[in-house]
């Protein structure tokens, strides 16, 4: 299976981009469309390192959303 290149890949440290920021045990507490700053761009897992305020997470590519 080959993988396609996602708009994603080209995100570098200190790009901005919204994302879904998923809670691990209450979806109530889920963030929606908020606003992050690329960190580290972790292309071979397909995610990336970014910060939301002072609190760093780790994002899937597929809840992200240009700006």
């Amino acid at each position: 299976m080959i993988n396609q290149a996602h708009w994603a890949e080209s995100l570098e440290p200190a790009d901005r981009c919204k994302a879904t920021i998923r809670h691990s045990s209450n979806g109530a507490k889920n963030l929606i469309d908020v606003e992050v700053i690329v960190v580290r761009n972790r292309k071979r897992e397909r995610e990336i390192e970014a910060v939301h305020g002072p609190t760093p997470y780790t994002i899937p590519y597929n809840e992200l959303t240009k700006i």
